[in-house]
């Protein structure tokens, strides 16, 4: 039996750092999150996991917030799990790019000096690596 993913690792595997950036500022509505678009893909991901989100997001945004969505989607479940699933999305999107712009930082502090003293056959061996392709770019006069 294979292990279902949680739905905040979900997210996690889904979705790259840029297109989470991309749905921390602009939101699911702009179908950038194109795994969980229509409603058949929300809803779907509501009732696989709905214990997790309700309570990531009351945890973030507070049970004001969720009473607030379900007032808004009276007669409308669907509608009620569409938006759920995507503000669970936009919250994970903020955390994950928060974390991932915070170590990166902290990296760049760190190898700063290290970086500096390297060699250009070592430094571009740097630059072909995943880190180095997020992080450095060359500028040739």
């Amino acid at each position: 039996m294979t292990e279902r993913l949680s739905a905040y690792e979900t997210i996690k595997k889904e979705y790259d750092i840029d297109t989470l950036r991309e749905i921390r500022d602009h939101g699911c509505a702009s179908g950038v999150a194109n795994n969980h678009i229509y409603y058949t893909q929300t809803v779907e991901f509501f009732d696989i996991h709905e214990d997790e989100m309700i309570e990531y997001i009351d945890q973030q945004l507070g049970e004001e917030y969720l009473d607030e969505v379900w007032v808004n989607n009276t007669r409308h479940i669907d509608g009620y799990k569409n938006q759920i699933t995507w503000t669970f999305i936009e919250c994970v999107a903020y955390t994950l790019v928060s974390q991932y712009e915070d170590i990166t930082c902290e990296e760049m502090n760190e190898t700063f000096d290290d970086i500096l003293s390297l060699e250009a056959p070592k430094l571009k061996e740097l630059s072909e690596t995943e880190w180095g392709k997020d992080h450095l770019k060359f500028v040739t006069l």
